[in-house]
């Protein structure tokens, strides 16, 4: 049985706790047939850790769970204002979190560490606080059609979407997808 959770330390020798199971239903766990797939440091090409790697039952099962018609409504029923506060804590997590966070960028991108806590870091920051700003400006867009008629947009979700976040800039990539479907009160499995 392979880890989700496993002991971290960076050259610099600050260490943290470090998820690496797969996020589904709202919980790390490890791939159906506990396969992994190792994260290599592309500057050294050493393996930093093992990270669950998912197989086709566990995107079945990622599918089922997110295709089950609002099985956790209280997230979409939160008002845009209480998930900007929960969004803007999120943000002050980031801040809290940040050598950690930019310790880990270099091992997984080859990028400098203070570009990654000065860069990635901050822009992470500025991307959630974007998107945190927005949650209670989704309005309805009514156009003038004439006399006895009406005619709105209304955005609203319209089901399952996948995400793919690449190798290069991982955190700033996952965390603008994340930011707008929050914002947006998506559900994330």
């Amino acid at each position: 049985m392979a880890p989700v959770i496993i002991d971290f330390s960076a050259p610099n020798g600050h260490k943290w706790k470090q998820t690496v199971g797969l996020f589904i239903n709202n919980e790390f766990v490890e791939s159906k047939d506990a396969s992994t797939l190792a994260v290599v440091n592309p500057a050294t090409e050493e393996e930093i850790a093992p990270v669950a790697l998912a197989n086709e039952k566990d995107l079945d099962d990622t599918l089922q769970v997110a295709s089950d018609p609002f099985p956790s409504p209280d997230w979409r029923r939160l008002s845009g204002n209480y998930r900007g506060k929960l969004m803007f804590h999120l943000v002050d997590l980031t801040k809290n979190n940040a050598r950690s966070l930019a310790a880990a960028e270099p091992l997984n991108t080859g990028t400098a560490y203070s570009i990654a806590l000065e860069g990635d870091i901050e822009d992470a920051i500025k991307i959630v606080r974007y998107y945190a700003g927005f949650t209670d400006k989704s309005f309805g867009q009514v156009n003038g059609t004439g006399s006895n008629e009406l005619a709105y947009i209304l955005k609203e979700p319209i089901g399952v979407c996948g995400s793919i976040v690449p190798w290069n800039i991982p955190l700033n990539v996952a965390i603008t997808k994340l930011a707008l479907a929050l914002r947006c009160a998506t559900l994330i499995f």
